[in-house]
């Protein structure tokens, strides 16, 4: 996951623009909502199934930073801002995954089976962390079964 971090601030996370800049394909509109060009950030904060899943949580997605600067998110919905940088990027990388999953696996769009993902990953999280960042992971894992 700190490769796709890099990546991701970076804006070169394979995305339908990125393939377009280089000859893979010749349309850059997203699969999911088929109404932008599916960028980094349009993945993460602005497509409409992306911003579901940030309401969802109790996040404004037009708060949400380019991803180049994704380290300025600010905490919201009583978020625990130690555990914030991990588990905003936890949830990046699922975003991208279902995507992932959905273009190339031909699976269908499921917001609760996001969220399902994200929660199974925080509970396998909690134990990595350190153990004064555990509780906070809670609070995380209890707004993706919401």
């Amino acid at each position: 996951m700190k490769f796709f971090a890099w990546l991701l601030l970076q804006e070169r996370i394979q995305c339908k623009t990125n393939l377009k800049r280089k000859n893979v394909l010749d349309s850059d509109t997203c699969d999911l909502c088929g109404l932008a060009p599916e960028t980094p950030d349009h993945i993460i904060s602005q497509c409409e199934f992306a911003r579901r899943f940030w309401l969802h949580l109790g996040w404004d997605p037009a708060s949400i930073p380019p991803v180049s600067k994704l380290w300025e998110v600010q905490g919201q919905a009583g978020a625990p801002a130690h555990s914030l940088s991990t588990m905003f990027l936890l949830c990046c990388w699922h975003l991208w995954l279902h995507r992932h999953g959905v273009v190339f696996r031909h699976q269908a769009m499921n917001l609760r089976y996001l969220l399902l993902e994200c929660h199974n990953a925080t509970q396998l999280w909690r134990w990595r962390l350190p153990v004064q960042l555990r509780d906070e992971v809670e609070h995380w894992s209890n707004l993706f079964l919401m």
